[in-house]
Formats: C-alpha cells, sequence, structure tokens
C-alpha cells in the first residue's frame, strides 16, 4: 500500500484509486483536481480525459 501521489496523506486505495477506477465521483473541485494529478502521475490518460469539459478536448 502506498501514500496517495496527491499529496492528501491517505492511502492511494483510500483517496484517488475509487475514482481512477470509476467506483465513486469526485465530490469537491479539489477532489477532481487532486485525482486528476495521481492519474497523471500514473499515466491515465483516459480519466484525465474523461475529467476535462468536452470544449477543452479538442484542444489537447
Amino acid at each position: 500500500m502506498k501514500k496517495c501521489y496527491c499529496q492528501s496523506g491517505k492511502l492511494y486505495e483510500e483517496c484517488c484509486q475509487p475514482y481512477h477506477l470509476q467506483i465513486a465521483y469526485p465530490k469537491k473541485p479539489e477532489l477532481l483536481m487532486r485525482s486528476r494529478y495521481s492519474a497523471y502521475v500514473l499515466g491515465l490518460v483516459d480519466y484525465i480525459v474523461k475529467t476535462t469539459v468536452p470544449a477543452q478536448q479538442a484542444l489537447l
């Protein structure tokens, strides 16, 4: 078990992993941004694209 990459101090399994596995959705903007940062570190490009506003996806 590793600490979460978003620096929350929680374990990854208890922090961002449920969002990455689509078991839960971040309820606050801060949690969304933390989960997106963790996804970036882990190379989870699909998660980053999926959580980006559709109008901004064309810029990627």
